[in-house]
C-alpha cells in the first residue's frame, strides 16, 4: 500500500524538523513537503532563525532513510496522491501568507513545523510525537486559519469532521484531534493507529 508519512529529522543539535512524505507501495518516497524559510533576497536559507516561511514539495534533504517516522495514512497511490495533493494545496496558500519566519516560532512567527501542522491538518490527518529526543517548536501553531483549512478539505472533497483551534493569531494552537481520513466515494483509507 502506498501510505503517507510524517517524518522527523534533528535541527541544530536542539530541535526537531517535521516533514510529510509521500511513499508509493514499494517504499520508495515519491514527494516530501517541507516548511523552510526564505532570507530576505527569496533564496531557501534551510537553517535560519529569521526570513519568510516557504512551504513546498521541492525540497528534499534526503534524509528519509535515518529519520524516525509515523505512518499516517495507507491506501492505493491514487487515494494517497488526492490526499497529499491537499497538502501541497495548503504548502502553497501558506507560502501566498508571507508570514515572518522564526526558528521558535515565537510570537507572530511561524517555523517548518508550523507549516507541517498546518499541511497535516488540510489532509485531515493526526500527527504524532517525533520519536527522538528534542524540542518541537511551532507543532501547536497553525499558519492557516480554521476556515482555509476547512477550504481546502472541501475543495478536495474530504469527507472529515471539522477541527477547532484558536485562530493562528494568538499562538496557541490545539493540535488536531481527529484520527481518522476518509475521502469522498474511497471506503479503505485510513490513518494508522500505531507507529
Amino acid at each position: 500500500m502506498a501510505k503517507i508519512i510524517q517524518a522527523a529529522m534533528p535541527v541544530m543539535g536542539f530541535g526537531v524538523h517535521n516533514y510529510l512524505a509521500l511513499v508509493d507501495n514499494s517504499g520508495n518516497v515519491v514527494r516530501e513537503l517541507h516548511g523552510v524559510a526564505r532570507d530576505g533576497n527569496g533564496n531557501l536559507a534551510s537553517w535560519t532563525t529569521t526570513g519568510t516561511l516557504f512551504a513546498t514539495n521541492s525540497v528534499s534533504w534526503n534524509t528519509f532513510s535515518t529519520d524516525a517516522k509515523h505512518e499516517l495514512a495507507s491506501g492505493t497511490m491514487t487515494q494517497m496522491s488526492q490526499l497529499f495533493s491537499a497538502g501541497e494545496a495548503c504548502a502553497t496558500s501558506i507560502t501566498e501568507k508571507a508570514v515572518t519566519y522564526g526558528v521558535l516560532a515565537g510570537g507572530n512567527s511561524y517555523n517548518s513545523n508550523s507549516a507541517f501542522i498546518s499541511m497535516a491538518a488540510c489532509m485531515g490527518l493526526d500527527t504524532k510525537v517525533a520519536d527522538m529526543p528534542g524540542y518541537e517548536p511551532g507543532v501547536d501553531k497553525h499558519v492557516l486559519t480554521q476556515s482555509e483549512i476547512n477550504a481546502i478539505r472541501d475543495l478536495f472533497r474530504f469527507d472529515l469532521p471539522v477541527p477547532t483551534w484558536p485562530e493562528p493569531s494568538s499562538g496557541n494552537a490545539a493540535p488536531i484531534a481527529d484520527t481518522s481520513v476518509t475521502l469522498v466515494g474511497v471506503s479503505d483509507v485510513h490513518a494508522a493507529a500505531t507507529c
